[in-house]
């Protein structure tokens, strides 16, 4: 991948990226549930407004077949089918590469002597 950095503030880069001014733009997510339903509602499903979906899919990545088995996924309770749905969910959008991954980030926690807290893969 060639390309040319062009650094930018906040407010300058994220209206741009909204409206898709490039073909090569950086983005962040970290998991409020612990599963990938977040992820995948933001980043890879097809555009929807109206239910929240998509709203981060700057690519404009979209298949039907993830989209149907993703939006079971996410209106089941029951934690094994939610889970299998899911997994089934990630193996169809894995299949068609919609994103490339080039940098995984680990959060560092450091405290004080005596001073203990368990940190969350969300980062809060």
């Amino acid at each position: 991948i060639k390309m040319t950095v062009d650094a930018m503030t906040r407010s300058v880069y994220f209206p741009k990226r909204a409206k898709r001014e490039f073909s090569f733009a950086m983005g962040g997510w970290s998991s409020e549930t612990g599963e990938a339903s977040s992820f995948l509602q933001y980043w890879v499903s097809a555009f929807d407004k109206e239910h929240g979906l998509g709203t981060s899919n700057y690519g404009g990545y979209d298949n039907p077949a993830f989209d149907e088995v993703f939006k079971r996924a996410l209106t089941t309770v029951d934690p094994a089918v939610r889970e299998k749905l899911l997994q089934e969910s990630l193996t169809l959008a894995l299949a068609d590469l919609p994103s490339i991954p080039l940098h995984f980030e680990s959060s560092i926690w450091a405290f004080r002597k005596g001073l203990t807290y368990e940190g969350r893969a969300d980062q809060y």
